[in-house]
């Protein structure tokens, strides 16, 4: 998660990383469920070892990151690429809501039936399962065939799978084997229409109402490559030197 510059994070002894980043010793407090009461709440102070990444986009401001992830085989950069990715989670909401779960006879395109909150999250759980079987059958055939599966189209995909189903559950064997082979193609050769891409837009308005200036001509959408653009800020020479525990 990114953090406040105005929080001080003071790396503990030794605590550099090769790939710039740091780690720090984290103070705060959670609630004590064991101890609170129904009238008073009691908080326990806890310590947390986190990683902690600054990074630097040309013509953005400096940026930090922390996380709990310590293994340094997945270094700062490509933390820092995942953590610009994160929004994506959107495009996965669209993906449920509007087309894994959309109805017929234009019915309101999720909705929960059961009326038991259990139930419910019986139901949520479902949605969930099949939503990460979908696109665990988009990796497949993207390693397969060796494709990036993030530009495979998800509609195509549910509606092949949708088609396959009915057929696959009535054979069995090498006979389904050759079905799901030829499934992963038929998904393989679905692209979706509309590929993202690397792009930014500049901070302009098409009305002057704030501090940034007025949409013109020249501010078109820029292509941009990010993951070759950021840099690693390192912790500096004198903030290694400081502890932060004993």
């Amino acid at each position: 998660m990114e953090i406040s510059s105005s929080i001080v994070l003071r790396p503990v002894k030794g605590g550099s990383l090769p790939d710039g980043s740091y780690l720090v010793l984290v103070n705060g407090k959670i609630l004590d469920t064991d101890a609170s009461t129904s009238k008073n709440n009691v908080y326990k102070h806890i310590q947390i070892l986190v990683r902690v990444i600054q990074f630097q986009i040309h013509g953005f401001r400096p940026v930090r990151l922390i996380s709990n992830i310590m293994d340094i085989d997945i270094t700062a950069h490509e933390l820092v690429c995942h953590y610009h990715k994160r929004w994506d989670i959107e495009i996965g909401y669209d993906e449920i809501k509007t087309h894994q779960c959309a109805t017929l006879r234009g019915q309101c395109p999720t909705f929960f039936r059961s009326k038991l909150a259990d139930l419910v999250k019986q139901e949520l759980y479902a949605m969930l399962i099949v939503y990460n079987h979908t696109r665990f059958l988009i990796w497949q055939a993207a390693q397969v065939y060796n494709q990036n599966p993030l530009e495979t189209s998800f509609l195509d995909t549910t509606q092949w799978i949708i088609d396959a189903v009915e057929h696959m559950i009535v054979v069995s064997g090498d006979r389904r084997k050759v079905m799901f082979d030829y499934l992963l193609l038929l998904i393989a050769e679905s692209p979706i229409d509309r590929p993202r891409r690397n792009r930014i837009n500049p901070r302009v308005v098409k009305v002057k109402m704030s501090k940034f200036a007025l949409k013109r001509v020249k501010h078109k959408s820029q292509e941009r490559d990010l993951e070759k653009e950021i840099e690693i800020v390192p912790v500096r020479q004198s903030e290694t030197e400081v502890e932060s525990a004993t």
